[in-house]
This record gives structure tokens, C-alpha cells and sequence, in this order.
């Protein structure tokens, strides 16, 4: 373009100096007109001759006149198609930064969208983790409840077991201390064995009543009873020295008799055999325990007694054994050779009985204690273990929200890197899409170059030839002005 436009240049200069020759010519010619004027009667040969060179001198001024413009325009063609050519070059280049700036980005996308994915996998990795943890939160908070649940029941259990064995204290404590007060009242004998039981602290060697000293299994405790009969409230003394103020005292009452037994003066006794009956439990002063002193004693008044199975037994053996041995049924009928003693089938009144159930209320009392306490115990430990599975299902609550939380942001996270990854792809195939468009535009670009730069060429041959053709238009005029210069002098 710079090229043309200096070519143009120069071919205005020389336009404008064939234009300062034409106006020397004209003014050569006004010149040769006033010579003509008055030489005008030199020759009309030469005035001819001149006519003739003047119109051929016109028509080559004319014919260089129209080369110069063809020229003028041909520079002016030029200057455009090269400023084109330069227009192509220059959307070449341009799109060529862009389709690289856009194969850029898509690569920066691609290399963005992999990451991306790469993060989905480690994030679904992740979510399918917390899910598990979600899970086993879920089974342990499941497992608290379940636990607290447990113990709950096991503490209203144990609170039931536990009252009911503190109702079962209060009221065999309430018993014993009934049982207590009857014994300590003497409730039960005669007034001389409470005289003397009253004063006991005061009369040495005095050991308590019969029914004291025995301990009978609880189902012979019927029979027992009724077999000792008021013998369960004999007075025992250690020796004969403990008899007199004894005796002293039962004389200095008013009325009351009570029955000594001396234990030292006791003996043991002749063991008679029993029948042999399949009815027979055994002998009542075998199935009686006690201390090894009152052994005599229990032999004595139970040795020839047998206890069995029923009264009809009882009856029986009665009727065929020799004088001397009594029978007594589970139910307490006293049976003896031609002697029989009924009633009532129990006798909870009586010494024997009530010295029983005090020890069983006191061996019951004892054992309710360690029950209570055990109980007691196990209720302490039984709010442990709730107050720990509270404390697990707390715990096991906080990490299922913990892990909720995270679960639901890694969710939103990976939705977001999925929205990112899909707007990663999406504006890479957009990159795609441009490159494409772009390489089109840079193929019709060629093309368009290419067809310029042809055509340019074509136009500048065509302007080399105008410029031949011009300089040989210049040296025709310049040859004719001399001519007609010649031919005016």
C-alpha cells in the first residue's frame, strides 16, 4: 500500500510536469501564433506545416493524458487490493491468536473437567464412607435406645423386686417384733413358768423353756408340738442348786405351777426299736436338732415317739406296738396304745411354733437384708449402666448429626462439582465449537487471500505495462514538442 501510494506520487509530479510543459507549449504556441501573426506572410507551407504538428502534438498530449489516468486509477486499484491483502493478513493472524486462546481455554476446561472428576470419584468415595458411618451412627443411637429401654425395665424391675422384698422386711419385721413381744411377755405358759422366766436374771442356773432349746424342721413342727404338748414349756435348770430358789419362788405365788426339769441329773436313756413300718418318717428326737447338753433331755421326751405319714398309720402302729410308745401323724394326732389326742390339725399358738417362726423370721430377715442390699446394689448399677447408655445414645446422637451435617455439605459439594464440571465441558465444547468457526473463517481467509493476492498480481502487471506505455507516451510528446518547436523557429 505504502508502494502504490509513492507511485501515485510520482506519477502526479510527472502529470504536473507534462501539465508545466503543456503550459510552456502554450505559451511557446501564443508565441509562435504572434510570429505566425506577424510572419504571416512568410510561407503558408510552413503555416500548414505547423496546423499539422500542432493537432498531432494535441492528440499524443491527449493519448499520454488518458495513459496517465488509467495509470492514476490503476495505483488507486493497487493501493486497495494490497490494503485488502493486508486486512486478510491481519484477521488471519487475529483469528489465528484467537482459535490458539480458544484451544487454550479448552485444554485449561478438559484439564479443569478431569480434575473435577476426579474429585467426584474421591467425594463419592467419601459420601459412600459417611453413609456407612450415617449407618452404624444410626444402629449404635438405635442400640442406646435400646439399651436405655433395657435398663429402664430392669430398673422398674429391679424397684418392684426391690420394694417387694422391702415389703417382705417390713412385714416379717413386723411379725418378729410381734413374735418378740409375745416372748418377752411370756404370752403362751402359766403363770408360774412366767414368774420364773421373769426372774430369771435373779435365779441363777435358769437355761429357758424346753422350746427354746429345740430346732424342728418346719414339717414335723405339727406333729412335734403336739407330741411335746405342755412339755415344750418345762423350766430347765442347770443342777439341783438352781432348783431350791426356784421352787422358793413358784411357793411364794399365789397361784401358778410350773414343771423344773434338772438337766445334770439327766441320763441317757434306753433306746427302744421302732416298727418297721414303710408309714414310719422316723423319731422325733432324731428329727429334732440341738445342742449336745439337752440331748438327754430331747431323748427323754421324744424318744419313744415316732412320727408318721398319717393318723390311720398312727391308729394302727397304736394299736399293735406295746405300751409306752406314741405315734403322731404330720397333722399332729397324738396316737398311743389305748389312748388317743385330736383336734385342731395345727397349733401356730403354741411355743414351739412361735420359736420357729422367730427364727425363721430372724434367719429370713437376715437373708431379706442381703437381698436388699444386693438389690440395693444392683439398682445403683443398674442406673450406672443407664446413665452409661444414656450417655453412649448422647453420644451416638451427636455423631449421627455430625456425620448427618457432613454427609449433607460432601452432597452439596459434589453437586457443585458436578454443576463446575459440566460448565468445565460445556465451555470447552463451546472452545471446540469457536475453533471450528474459526478455522472455517480462517479457510475462507486463504482462499480470499490467495484470489487478492492473484488479483493484485494481475493488476500490477497490468500497472507495469500502463507505466510502459506512459514512458513512451512522455518521449512521443517530447519528440513532437521539439518538432513543432523546429518547425515554429
Amino acid at each position: 500500500a505504502e508502494e502504490a501510494t509513492e507511485e501515485a506520487g510520482r506519477m502526479r509530479e510527472r502529470l504536473l510536469e507534462t501539465q508545466g510543459r503543456e503550459q510552456e507549449a502554450q505559451e511557446r504556441l501564443a508565441e509562435a501564433r504572434e510570429m505566425r501573426e506577424t510572419a504571416q506572410g512568410d510561407s503558408e507551407t510552413n503555416e500548414a506545416s505547423l496546423n499539422l504538428l500542432e493537432q498531432d502534438l494535441r492528440a499524443t498530449r491527449a493519448h499520454a493524458a488518458t495513459h496517465k489516468q488509467l495509470s492514476l486509477d490503476l495505483f488507486s486499484t493497487e493501493a486497495e487490493k494490497k490494503g485488502l491483502c493486508e486486512r486478510y493478513r491481519e484477521r488471519q493472524i487475529s483469528l489465528g491468536e484467537r482459535r490458539a486462546d480458544a484451544e487454550l481455554r479448552r485444554n485449561d476446561q478438559l484439564e479443569r473437567a478431569s480434575f473435577l472428576e476426579q474429585s467426584l470419584i474421591e467425594g463419592a468415595e467419601r459420601r459412600g464412607q459417611l453413609e456407612g458411618e450415617v449407618e452404624s451412627a444410626r444402629a449404635e443411637l438405635a442400640a442406646g435406645e435400646e439399651a436405655i429401654t433395657v435398663a429402664n425395665d430392669r430398673i422398674a424391675s429391679a424397684e418392684a423386686a426391690l420394694s417387694q422384698l422391702r415389703q417382705q422386711a417390713a412385714a416379717a419385721d413386723s411379725r418378729l417384733r410381734t413374735l418378740l413381744e409375745l416372748k418377752k411377755n411370756f404370752e403362751g405358759v402359766s403363770e408360774g413358768v412366767k414368774a420364773l422366766l421373769a426372774a430369771e436374771e435373779s435365779l441363777p442356773g435358769m437355761l429357758g423353756v424346753v422350746a427354746n432349746v429345740l430346732e424342728v424342721p418346719s414339717e414335723y413342727l405339727d406333729a412335734l408340738e403336739a407330741s411335746l404338748g405342755e412339755a415344750s414349756a418345762f423350766v430347765l435348770v442347770e443342777d439341783r442348786a438352781a432348783i431350791e430358789p426356784a421352787l422358793g419362788r413358784l411357793r411364794s405365788l399365789e397361784s401358778g405351777r410350773a414343771t423344773l426339769v434338772d438337766l445334770s441329773a439327766l441320763t441317757a436313756s434306753p433306746r427302744i426299736d421302732g416298727p418297721q413300718h414303710a408309714g414310719v418318717l422316723g423319731r422325733a428326737s432324731d428329727l429334732v436338732k440341738c445342742d449336745e447338753r439337752f440331748r438327754p433331755l430331747v431323748d427323754r421326751l421324744l424318744g419313744t415317739v415316732f412320727v408318721v405319714e398319717s393318723r390311720e398309720v398312727a391308729a394302727e402302729l397304736a394299736h399293735l406296738s406295746m405300751g409306752g410308745m406314741r405315734f403322731v401323724s404330720l397333722d399332729g394326732e397324738v396316737w398311743e396304745r389305748g389312748r388317743v389326742r385330736a383336734g385342731s390339725g395345727k397349733s401356730t399358738g403354741g411355743l414351739l411354733h412361735r420359736e420357729m417362726e422367730i427364727r425363721d423370721l430372724s434367719g429370713k430377715l437376715a437373708e431379706l437384708s442381703l437381698a436388699i442390699e444386693g438389690a440395693a446394689a444392683e439398682r445403683e448399677q443398674l442406673d450406672d449402666a443407664r446413665a452409661q447408655a444414656i450417655e453412649t445414645r448422647d453420644q451416638a446422637r451427636w455423631m449421627l448429626d455430625e456425620t448427618r451435617t457432613a454427609l449433607e455439605s460432601q452432597v452439596r459439594e459434589l453437586s457443585g462439582v458436578e454443576r463446575e464440571r459440566g460448565i468445565a465441558l460445556k465451555d470447552a465444547d463451546d472452545r471446540v465449537k469457536e475453533m471450528e468457526t474459526h478455522d472455517i473463517e480462517l479457510e475462507a481467509l486463504a482462499r480470499s487471500l490467495a484470489e487478492a493476492e492473484a488479483e493484485l498480481a494481475s493488476f500490477q502487471s497490468e500497472l507495469d505495462a500502463v507505466r510502459a506505455q506512459l514512458a513512451e507516451a512522455d518521449i512521443e510528446v517530447k519528440s513532437k514538442e521539439l518538432a513543432r518547436d523546429e518547425a515554429a523557429a
